[in-house]
């Protein structure tokens, strides 16, 4: 037993020295917690948050969005639109240099741009975005990738590239502000254009110089001191909570500790959902899924959780367009009457249901909540972490009717919401298509919308197609908070919120 109780002291002690003498390298040193149950936070499954912060420091954008919204040059040194040719034009910055000391070309600029078309495997965020670029429909998944292919990229000379859409798209611009659009150098990835041959090599603040398998978590160091001088010198980005962190968005622990400071962004940050199974028969049960969405009272479920949370009773959260401001529908005797009728001699079974890893952010009584709920209306479930968190249908959960999941909020590209529910919008899990050639149409006249104000209303229209078919079920929304230790972090610089976060924007407090 002494052997046992030494050996583990020892191995915490390792990990404590090591970052201890990271810490104490300098006083410009964070350590950054980001909670992530998938590997590494490059990989294209990995919690999408935690992907997010990760190659946005790593990669830098081509475009950021500042705290008011408003789009700023960033790896591009100016966009503009040219009416005359009816095309984007962006223009790169000079004398960028990779991580790997290679000098950045337009060329890499075209690649950056249509990697995802090209990838062996979709990239859902990345394919989705640039939809309506000329000529992207031709290109097969898989095939080589090759300079001057696709019709709607043009290069016009060694500093300019020319975007060409097939229709309007109001999100377009925001879109390259996208961790899935940064510059890359074609040498890093393997023949899948998916996957790093070691790790992610780009041309933004900081350069990965140090992965620890074991404990998942990696050293940032800042290459860029000239255009960011305040920010971190280094970042010990932790997907495991081994240590307290100087920084944080997705920890119930530092939220409740005093001595960290609270700010929040101005943007919804993510929303947690049910989403049916529909290849289960009670997934695809409308008379289900609506007395699911009856049996449960929001502003109980969001009283449980341990941050501060708010209800959303529709699948666009606030400050979005396409919302049509659903009121709460919770009715106890509607919801017991159509679990009896739907059920029959199933009354008695305890369903498992499979939910994506929350307990870092937001604890685990409301969960408790939910399956109180729906036990006073007839069903009973029991909640057990998923395993895999874009295919939760497997295994023991094959035949769950439902998950509960996180989705992340997009405060521009409004109908990428909804895609994900539709087979042509590429969807990792196909457990969650709901396919109707209704969904699919109302989809496809949304993205031809040719203003905003129309998109609204196609969005709208989306908006009550989910809610009169119970496609899914929103359970409450929460805005980005990000957690901090002010005797280190001066200033979180210009951040927006929703899914995006700038490490290289944080101002330290140097002595």
């Amino acid at each position: 037993m002494k052997f046992v109780i030494i050996t583990i002291l020892l191995l915490f002690s390792n990990i404590s020295f090591g970052v201890t003498n990271f810490m104490n390298q300098n006083n410009g040193n964070i350590i950054y917690y980001c909670s992530n149950k998938i590997g590494q936070p490059w990989l294209e499954n990995s919690s999408y948050d935690c992907w997010s912060h990760f190659m946005t420091a790593v990669l830098g954008t081509l475009i950021y969005v500042d705290n008011n919204g408003d789009l700023v040059p960033s790896m591009v040194e100016s966009f503009n639109w040219d009416f005359e040719k009816n095309y984007y034009k962006l223009k790169l910055r000079e004398n960028l240099v990779f991580h790997n000391e290679r000098k950045v070309t337009i060329e890499d600029l075209e690649f950056s741009i249509l990697r995802s078309f090209f990838a062996k495997n979709p990239n859902n965020e990345g394919a989705l975005a640039l939809y309506n670029l000329k000529g992207v429909e031709k290109i097969k998944h898989g095939q080589p990738y090759k300079s001057g292919l696709v019709e709607g990229v043009k290069i016009l000379d060694k500093n300019t590239l020319a975007l060409v859409p097939n229709t309007y798209n109001p999100s377009f611009l925001y879109n390259l502000s996208r961790a899935h659009y940064s510059l890359v150098p074609y040498e890093e990835y393997n023949d899948d254009l998916m996957t790093w041959k070691k790790w992610p090599v780009g041309a933004g603040a900081y350069k990965l110089i140090e992965e620890d398998k074991k404990n998942r978590s990696y050293q940032l160091v800042l290459v860029d001191s000239k255009n960011y001088p305040r920010a971190p010198k280094s970042i010990y980005f932790e997907q495991e909570r081994i240590l307290e962190p100087d920084i944080t968005l997705k920890d119930s622990l530092s939220y409740n500790n005093s001595k960290y400071n609270k700010e929040v962004l101005s943007f919804p940050y993510m929303q947690r959902n049910i989403n049916f199974n529909f290849s289960s028969p009670l997934g695809r049960n409308k008379d289900f899924r609506k007395a699911v969405s009856l049996a449960i009272f929001r502003d109980e479920i969001v009283k449980a959780t341990e941050i501060e949370t708010k209800p959303l009773n529709e699948m666009i959260t606030t400050s979005s367009l396409g919302r049509i401001n659903v009121l709460e529908n919770y009715n106890l005797k509607e919801a017991s009457r159509l679990f009896a009728k739907v059920l029959e001699n199933q009354n008695t079974k305890v369903f498992k249901i499979p939910y994506s890893y929350d307990k870092s952010l937001f604890g685990e009584k409301y969960r408790e909540v939910i399956v109180n709920q729906l036990s006073k209306a007839g069903l009973q479930i029991e909640f057990y972490e998923g395993k895999n968190l874009w295919e939760p249908y497997t295994n023991e959960f094959q035949n769950s009717p439902f998950s509960l999941d996180s989705l992340m909020s997009d405060a521009f590209d409004f109908i990428s919401t909804f895609t994900g529910y539709a087979k042509s919008g590429g969807a990792s899990s196909s457990v969650y298509y709901y396919e109707t050639e209704t969904l699919e149409n109302l989809i496809q006249i949304a993205k031809i919308s040719n203003n905003r104000e129309i998109l609204n209303e196609r969005l709208k229209n989306l908006s009550k197609y989910f809610h009169e078919n119970v496609i899914m079920v929103p359970l409450f929304e929460t805005n980005a908070v990000v957690i901090y230790k002010p005797e280190k972090i001066e200033s979180l610089g210009k951040q927006f919120g929703e899914s995006i976060f700038y490490l290289h924007n944080i101002e330290m407090r140097y002595e």
